[in-house]
């Protein structure tokens, strides 16, 4: 997953430690029969499965006859909504782990 080589460390550390409260400690992306949703099975593929959701698609929904959560940011958003608010601040760009990114790499005129 992108999460894994892709991310600063402060920013994978802050998508584990969202993982283990949401999925952990409130029991989301959990079936009634205590299964859990392909976004509940480690913290690289929560951030993987909600970024679906965050663009406006779906993963693996938790329960599939009432589609929970709903698709897109808004179904994200009222079902995991710290795991809504840790992309929404990673996409756009605020989040205080990528302030200790890299900065882009200068691009070459083309020849």
């Amino acid at each position: 997953c992108i999460m894994d080589v892709g991310l600063p460390p402060a920013l994978q550390l802050a998508i584990r430690e969202t993982f283990d409260t949401a999925v952990c400690a409130h029991g989301r992306w959990s079936r009634p029969d205590g299964s859990r949703a392909y976004a509940g099975s480690n913290a690289s593929e929560y951030f993987a499965e909600l970024t679906m959701w965050y663009f406006g698609t779906h993963g693996e929904f938790v329960d599939r006859v009432s589609c929970t959560p709903p698709p897109g940011p808004g179904g994200l958003a009222a079902y995991d909504p710290e795991g809504f608010a840790l992309l929404a601040a990673i996409y756009s760009g605020t989040h205080p782990a990528l302030a200790d990114a890299d900065p882009p790499s200068t691009r070459l005129p083309p020849p």
